[in-house]
């Protein structure tokens, strides 16, 4: 019997080293070509990126960090010059990774987490699709100051295009396939940089119902619910529907109403004074008017300025013609909700009957919209 005590006593000694403690996790393993490095945790959340932990890599490439959470949580993983490998962890878990700096993620294998395992596979795939667009780029800068470069662009953007709907439909099917806990969720919030809930509403609603039913209490769902429910009157925004009636000041004190321009083809442009990629839009958008105020077009500006000496000077610096409106409330303007705008500059696109054609047009596409619409 003593014999048998000392050999149960042995192997659970043996099995709990091979358990991290349940208040806990360790996150562990090598990373060939790494030693001396420092290794980071990190966790993103809605305002910041915390480092939870670090470790200095050993000469054999080792290393080993512990934590604690309250909830499954993503955290990345993160060598310099390297990228970082995404972690899904939770108290309780000991999970291995081999990898090596020079192949950092895509050589990344695990051990103890599914979950990471999968994610690592998405994010691999994200890797792979911006390698795509980054050898399009190279493939047109030496034709940057030739005849050829329009059709160049032309054809790589239609390379583009191809790559885009790839990618789209990978990353549906992978998280609509997906059930393993909050890994749908993080992805689908990492999929919200590629793929706006503008132009797919009704995919990004369905999957925040799938979530609160699903993960109900998980901070990942709570995060996407406050990134997507912003977006819930965009059903009514859709090309066809009436534009909601707003009615602003301008600049001189006066009041304008977008019904005001029934009749008309109107464009209205949300932008700022302090938006810079509203500022470098506006050339172009000037360019526009002049070659269509005389075809039943025009323009209403829209500002999320908040201080009526900015906007007025962006006004006259960039010779907006057209008329002005704002109520300088900033992101608090009754616009914001009523248009559903998370960005600028964002634009609207509206019909004599006063019905929306389009939504966020920019540019070359924006130009061969309304020309088609004033032939």
């Amino acid at each position: 019997m003593r014999i048998l005590s000392i050999l149960l006593t042995t192997l659970l000694a043996l099995s709990a080293c091979n358990q991290a403690p349940k208040d806990r996790f360790t996150v562990e393993g090598t990373v060939a070509g790494a030693a001396g490095e420092v290794i980071k945790m990190i966790e993103f959340t809605l305002e910041d990126a915390v480092t939870v932990d670090s470790a200095i890599i050993a000469e054999d490439g080792s290393f080993s960090i512990t934590s604690s959470n309250t909830e499954p949580t993503v955290y990345m993983l993160s060598l310099a010059n390297a990228g970082l490998i995404p972690v899904l962890a939770a108290n309780g878990d000991i999970i291995k990774i081999t990898t090596s700096a020079e192949q950092y993620i895509s050589e990344a294998k695990v051990e103890g987490s599914e979950g990471t395992t999968e994610l690592i596979a998405y994010f691999k795939q994200f890797n792979s699709f911006q390698e795509q667009v980054a050898a399009l780029n190279e493939e047109l800068m030496p034709f940057a100051e030739t005849p050829e470069f329009d059709q160049k662009r032309a054809e790589a953007q239609e390379k583009y295009k191809t790559y885009e709907a790839g990618q789209k439909a990978y990353v549906k099917s992978f998280i609509d396939g997906n059930k393993n806990g909050v890994v749908p969720v993080f992805a689908s919030l990492y999929a919200a940089n590629f793929i706006s809930p503008e132009s797919d509403f009704d995919w990004f609603f369905s999957l925040l119902n799938r979530f609160k039913a699903e993960n109900a209490e998980s901070k990942y769902t709570a995060w996407f619910t406050q990134f997507v429910e912003p977006y819930a009157n965009l059903a009514a925004l859709q090309p066809g529907k009436p534009a909601p009636d707003f009615k602003l000041p301008t600049p001189e004190g006066d009041s304008i109403s977008l019904s005001d321009y029934r009749g008309k083809y109107v464009l209205v442009d949300f932008w700022a004074s302090w938006c810079a990629p509203c500022r470098q839009e506006n050339p172009n958008i000037v360019k526009m008017y002049n070659r269509f105020k005389d075809k039943n077009f025009e323009i209403l500006g829209v500002s999320l300025d908040k201080e009526r000496a900015g906007w007025v000077k962006a006004i006259a610096d960039d010779q907006l013609s057209w008329k002005q409106v704002s109520d300088l409330k900033f992101w608090d303007s009754m616009v914001t909700g009523l248009y559903a705008i998370q960005s600028i500059p964002a634009t609207l696109l509206v019909d004599p009957d006063g019905n929306i054609v389009a939504r966020n047009l920019r540019g070359p596409e924006l130009e061969e919209k309304i020309a088609s619409l004033l032939q």
